[in-house]
């Protein structure tokens, strides 16, 4: 993942706070073009209590967009389709399935694997379809060194969990649905491995779904369709 804005001193929280006082609203399906056409990268994700953001920044004029294909296949990635079933379902060899989604993942501006997408993209992502359209994110733009910036906040889909799960895994399947991994979530919660899989396998059974994007995904259509 590229690193926070290098050679600046711009404090993620204080552009948290203006972005929560911008009045500017745009549609997750249109920030999604825009990233995948070319016109804007994306610089850094991060994850708050109640919301989740992505920074962009505005690309060159001559950057490309992403494959059709790769773009393809990374939306329904995006949408929760299992790397197996995506994999028969198009006649492609499951690694060719995870290794096209990393490709697409890194043309905008993420090194990382598909089930470590941050939270922020996943949810725009999810935006590419006609069901979504209508949802919406504030957004704070911004300049550094005459270059332009923006800043999307997005609600949690996991901020009601509490109400679904007991505490100690409600903690652990927000930190998994951020995309940590099972050994940084067992490491800031002291415990081993083995207590948190077994904590978000209960967890999964309590919400009735399974995997990360899935379990995105249920908690988004749960969700009141409200800004952050």
């Amino acid at each position: 993942m590229v690193t926070w804005m290098e050679g600046t001193d711009l404090d993620p929280d204080v552009l948290i706070e203006h972005v929560s006082e911008s009045s500017e609203t745009d549609a997750l399906y249109d920030i999604w073009q825009q990233l995948t056409t070319g016109a804007w990268n994306a610089v850094q994700a991060l994850c708050r209590e109640a919301s989740c953001y992505l920074v962009l920044d505005e690309a060159p004029l001559n950057k490309s967009p992403i494959r059709p294909h790769h773009l393809h296949i990374l939306e329904r990635v995006l949408h929760g389709n299992g790397q197996k079933i995506l994999a028969m379902d198009l006649g492609l060899a499951g690694s060719t399935v995870a290794a096209t989604a990393k490709q697409a993942l890194a043309a905008l501006g993420f090194e990382c694997l598909p089930s470590r997408v941050p939270l922020a993209l996943v949810l725009i992502g999810r935006a590419s379809n006609d069901s979504a359209r209508t949802k919406q994110a504030k957004v704070h733009t911004f300049h550094v060194s005459g270059h332009r910036y923006r800043i999307v906040a997005l609600e949690r889909p996991d901020r009601h969990l509490e109400t679904l799960l007991p505490p100690a895994e409600v903690e652990v399947m927000k930190a998994r649905i951020e995309g940590q991994s099972h050994r940084r979530i067992a490491s800031l919660r002291r415990t081993s491995q083995r207590t948190i899989a077994n904590q978000l396998a209960s967890a999964s059974r309590r919400l009735g779904v399974s995997g990360r994007l899935e379990i995105i995904g249920h908690l988004s259509q749960q969700a009141p369709r409200t800004l952050c």
